[in-house]
Parts: structure tokens; sequence; C-alpha cells
């Protein structure tokens, strides 16, 4: 997925819609919703390589650069304004000050799923209401 999705009622017969959070180097992530939002933020297709490097869409305030980090954010609330307005946020804060505050909104949960160390590992990064959504067992690329 990219960017912001809204769903309502789930489909007859379903517990809601399976969304897919995707990050191009990292396992893909299905969570199943029902009357929410969603919205990720990421170097996942937005990006550009220069000299080697790649900077993303989403500018870091501190260089006024395209942030060099790998990463996704998705975040999951009871409408897309606010689900649009804490990814950016929270991709820029960083996963400790992020977390701090997806948790402090209401309604909100979030999953920032980033490339960290030599070589590049997975590491996941999950707001405290996250374990409250549904979610289906992760799938390949």
């Amino acid at each position: 997925m990219g960017g912001d999705i809204v769903v309502g009622d789930p489909p007859p017969g379903e517990q809601g819609w399976e969304i897919e959070i995707v990050n191009a180097d990292l396992e893909h992530r299905q969570v199943v919703l029902s009357n929410a939002a969603i919205s990720s933020s990421g170097d996942t297709e937005q990006f550009v390589e220069i000299g080697g490097k790649r900077y993303s869409h989403i500018v870091d305030p501190q260089t006024g650069l395209g942030m060099q980090e790998s990463l996704t954010v998705a975040i999951v609330a009871p409408d897309c304004l606010t689900a649009d307005g804490l990814d950016t946020a929270v991709a820029v804060l960083g996963p400790e000050r992020g977390l701090r505050l997806i948790d402090a909104t209401p309604g909100a949960a979030g999953l920032i799923l980033r490339l960290e160390g030599t070589p590049p590992r997975e590491r996941t990064y999950e707001s405290k209401r996250i374990s409250e959504l549904r979610w289906v067992e992760p799938v390949g690329k």
C-alpha cells in the first residue's frame, strides 16, 4: 500500500479489509481493518539516488535534505486526517519520539519498519495499541 486508505464496513462474510504494508527491503505485513484509516510514509517508492546515496522525499528539517534512512511508517487511526498527519511526523521524529506521539494520539496505532546496522537488518517498532489490530501472517516479497 502507499499513501492513504480509508475503509468502511467489512465486505460480506469478512472481518475487514486486508491492507498490505510494504517496504521494498523488508517483509510485507497485512492488517485487517474496518471503519478506519491507514496512512503510510517512507522511502519505498519516492526517493532519488545521488552520488550513490538514497534520499527520501521526506525532508529532514535539520539538514534540509531528503532523509537517508530506509523506513516505512504506517499509522492506523479513526480518520484519515489523523493518520496522514502522523505518518510523516513520526518518520522525521524517529522511533522513540514518534512512538510517544502515536501513543498520545487517541485511537491511533503505528508501526515503524526500519533497516538498521551493517549488514542492514529489519527492526520493527510498535506503538502500544498496535496489538489491538488484526494481523494476517506475514507474506514474502
